[in-house]
């Protein structure tokens, strides 16, 4: 069993390579989504209660456009 969960597994981390490598570096892990949920936990928990559901989806908008912007910052300084 243990073999065959160690197999499973090894496939599962290397599915990555399937796509273009040029993505890889963004894919390896899941740090960007991780944080990005951090950051939409932090942000609610100021708000502290939604008064409706679009008022919590405008801010889960929100807090992934800052996020994207910052990413897209990065990427220019390294192109530029």
């Amino acid at each position: 069993k243990a073999v065959h969960n160690f197999r499973w597994g090894i496939q599962r981390c290397f599915t990555f390579y399937q796509f273009e490598k040029s993505l890889h570096p963004l894919i390896r892990s899941s740090n960007l989504l991780e944080r990005f949920f951090r950051e939409f936990r932090n942000k609610s928990d100021e708000v502290g209660v939604f008064p409706n559901e679009p008022s919590c989806l405008t801010l889960f908008y929100l807090v992934l456009m800052r996020e994207h912007a910052k990413h897209d910052r990065v990427d220019f300084a390294k192109t530029g």
